[in-house]
């Protein structure tokens, strides 16, 4: 729908690429650009005359003092950090999100983690391949099974609870959770302390969004009550750990290791500390990192960019607060309205 000053399309800004299927949907409805880099200065000077955003990158605090015609951000993915959300609802900005979407992809991604941490299938390659069959077999220490060892997972929302039901239900491990709805859990999973959890777990998976209350959620004393033998995963948001803490355990052999998808440092470069450090399986940010979870969070965020433009309600509206100034955006552009 053109608007009513002249414009003969919408458009749409992504900070980064997205699934082709995404590209083709947006396209028959606005123009689209990708953002030639995602770094702040030219997120600022690409979205001066954007009305969308999708977000696969962070936005600048600032970005809605030049991104003046934007009426809507859709975050690619679920995570709000990457989005000045407080900002966005002065400004009378929606913002939306696709919680879901990625869903299996970061619990199936979790548990080959924790299967990688028990078997370390790496480093048998890399013997296998230097000292060959023999030799690398009697080098390797033998490995733990995943059933019967005790998983406490921290936040039981979409991605929890489905990386709960695999575990029990497919590797028939034991299931702790510390969640704020005991009442919703499952009748095979344990409902535990925090503290508790900590103390007991074999491995340790905090599964919660990137807060002011979750920043440093696993904090140096919660590892500190770690097992000599128990193993973190983070695949959730890299500040949801506090890195230094970890490190030191690692350090001091505290902690049998971690798997890590995530970092405190968005961008962590070679070298970093994280990286020189032993017993760390890091991967970058692959977790729901799928053809299929792409495919899908791109037809979400398709869907609510084209609710915002066409003056609909987004069906995942995180800022509903920003909706009576949204409206009034909108009459200030002479734009529709919702359909009555």
């Amino acid at each position: 729908m053109p608007e009513a000053t002249g414009a003969t399309r919408w458009k749409v800004l992504i900070t980064n690429g997205v699934h082709p299927s995404t590209r083709a949907a947006l396209d028959r409805f606005a123009e689209v650009v990708i953002a030639p880099d995602p770094s702040p200065e030219t997120l600022r000077k690409v979205s001066g005359d954007a009305d969308v955003i999708i977000v696969r990158a962070p936005l600048p605090q600032d970005i809605f003092s030049s991104a003046h015609r934007v009426l809507g951000v859709v975050r690619h993915g679920v995570g709000l950090d990457f989005i000045p959300v407080e900002s966005a609802s002065a400004n009378g900005i929606l913002v939306a999100n696709a919680p879901g979407a990625n869903t299996n992809a970061v619990a199936e991604f979790v548990v080959m983690q924790i299967l990688n941490l028990l078997r370390k299938p790496t480093g048998a390659e890399h013997l296998l391949r230097e000292m060959g069959w023999a030799k690398a077999r009697a080098a390797m220490p033998r490995g733990g099974e995943l059933s019967g060892r005790l998983v406490g997972i921290l936040g039981f929302g979409a991605i929890g609870s489905r990386l709960a039901h695999i575990l029990h239900h497919g590797f028939q491990a034991r299931v702790a959770v510390s969640c704020r709805r005991p009442d919703l859990l499952p009748v095979w999973a344990s409902n535990l302390e925090l503290d508790e959890i900590c103390a007991s777990a074999d491995v340790l998976v905090p599964c919660l969004a990137l807060t002011a209350a979750t920043r440093h959620y696993v904090s140096s004393d919660l590892i500190a009550r770690m097992k000599a033998t128990a193993y973190l995963v983070n695949a959730s948001r890299g500040a949801v750990v506090d890195e230094t803490a970890l490190l030191r355990a690692l350090r001091d052999k505290r902690i049998a290791g971690a798997a890590l998808d995530v970092y405190e440092d968005p961008d962590p470069q070679p070298g970093d500390a994280v990286f020189r450090a032993d017993g760390i399986l890091a991967t970058p940010h692959m977790a729901g990192n799928t053809a299929e979870a792409h495919e899908r969070i791109g037809q979400h965020c398709v869907s609510e960019a084209f609710r915002i433009l066409h003056g609909e309600m987004p069906r995942n509206l995180i800022n509903p607060e920003a909706w009576d100034r949204h409206l009034a955006r909108r009459k200030e552009r002479g734009l529709s309205f919702p359909r009555p």
